[in-house]
């Protein structure tokens, strides 16, 4: 081959090269991130309530970039079934290592534990001032059980005499209602009687919803009374149990009845928890 074309066959091929390392080096331009945000790590999910149809996620954030963020739950038991959406409030979490609570609701079931894992999404500019987004990836997945229905254990009312004479006897209808889950051998009505009114006989044991009724002292201005444990009530269950009283003299007094769940359970609505029937003796 002649010098001459040589030399021009090594010239175009130095050009080939050059113009190769000029086109990378805008490719690479053009992916870089600006500075201001950065995607450093997934969230860390730290629990997960379910009270449906909203479930509440405890997070920690570890990147500054997200804009918003998205949980996807998993029926636990049923893997295959699933829900996401946007996490609520759809707001940036500010800095690093912040630990917030969002919520997803709409479609959360009743009764069904669930899986859940939360995901970011960053919105980065690129060195040609166009937003990309991109993803953290999933967190850690925390699972739940379904929340439980709260206790709610009701009085509705009592039923009986309110003008007496003395010596009579007489019987006080409570009546109760379970308008929460079932109550299965853990319910307590008290009674207690005040002013001419004294405990003739405790109700009969076992016979009304399985309560067994023990005797307590009068105290704090009441002449008697009774506690009965045990009760077994299903969910929409109403009954009653009596009151069993004499009229020992004259005077103004009162049936003072409550119901409730042994162990310390919380009623969420405390305020049927109790009733009083006021009488007058001549």
């Amino acid at each position: 081959m002649r010098p001459g074309i040589q030399r021009l066959r090594r010239r175009r091929i130095g050009q080939l090269f050059i113009g190769a390392a000029t086109a990378c080096g805008l490719t690479a331009g053009l992916a870089t991130p600006a500075a201001g945000g950065e995607i450093v790590a997934p969230p860390r999910l730290q629990n997960l309530r379910l009270d449906p149809p909203t479930a509440y996620l405890t997070f920690q954030d570890n990147s500054d970039a997200e804009q918003v963020y998205f949980a996807v739950l998993r029926e636990r038991d049923n893997p295959d079934v699933e829900v996401k959406g946007n996490l609520q409030p759809t707001t940036p979490v500010p800095g690093v290592g912040r630990v917030v609570t969002r919520t997803y609701s709409g479609t959360v079931k009743p009764g069904v534990a669930y899986c859940a894992t939360v995901e970011g999404l960053a919105k980065i500019e690129s060195a040609t001032g166009v937003d990309a987004g991109k993803f953290t990836g999933p967190s850690n997945s925390v699972c739940a059980d379904p929340a439980k229905p709260a206790t709610d254990l009701a009085l509705d009312r009592i039923e009986g005499d309110e003008d007496l004479m003395v010596g009579w006897t007489r019987n006080y209808w409570v009546y109760y209602s379970n308008k929460g889950p079932a109550i299965d051998g853990k319910a307590v009505i008290t009674a207690a009687v005040s002013g001419p009114l004294v405990i003739r006989k405790l109700p009969e044991n076992t016979t009304f919803n399985g309560f067994t009724c023990t005797a307590t002292a009068a105290s704090g201005g009441a002449t008697g009374g009774f506690r009965c444990t045990g009760g077994s009530l299903k969910q929409g269950e109403s009954g009653k149990i009596p009151v069993l009283v004499k009229v020992a003299k004259p005077g103004i007094g009162a049936v003072h009845t409550s119901i409730g769940v042994s162990g310390g359970a919380a009623d969420k609505n405390q305020g049927n928890n109790l009733s009083t029937l006021n009488v007058r003796a001549q």
